[in-house]
């Protein structure tokens, strides 16, 4: 069994102090045929200590430039990785992606 180190908010920065966030991450959208797909990606490693997208596509098995297309609405992946980055960020699916009818 492979031990998966989740996303931890709390983490001290490396001087042993908490990091403060000076900017706000924004949610980007994929638009479907009847809806559209926005995702917090962005947000979920920003508060994980600023993971990288390199070190998330590492710990879900894709590349750092399939990461950035998912991020930024540009690629909508399979069921499969959707709920591997959610478990990542020890979160549900439904707190990564959310579809919107339109």
């Amino acid at each position: 069994m492979v031990h998966r180190q989740r996303c931890h908010r709390h983490r001290l920065h490396r001087r042993g102090h908490p990091r403060h966030h000076h900017r706000a991450p924004v949610s980007h959208a994929t638009r479907m045929n009847n809806g559209i797909i926005t995702n917090r990606i962005r947000q979920l490693r920003f508060h994980c200590d600023e993971m990288s997208q390199t070190e998330l596509g590492q710990r879900v098995g894709l590349t750092r430039q399939t990461i950035a297309a998912i991020e930024g609405g540009k690629y909508s992946p399979s069921l499969e990785t959707a709920f591997r980055i959610a478990d990542v960020f020890g979160v549900k699916l439904d707190d990564v992606f959310q579809w919107t009818k339109t």
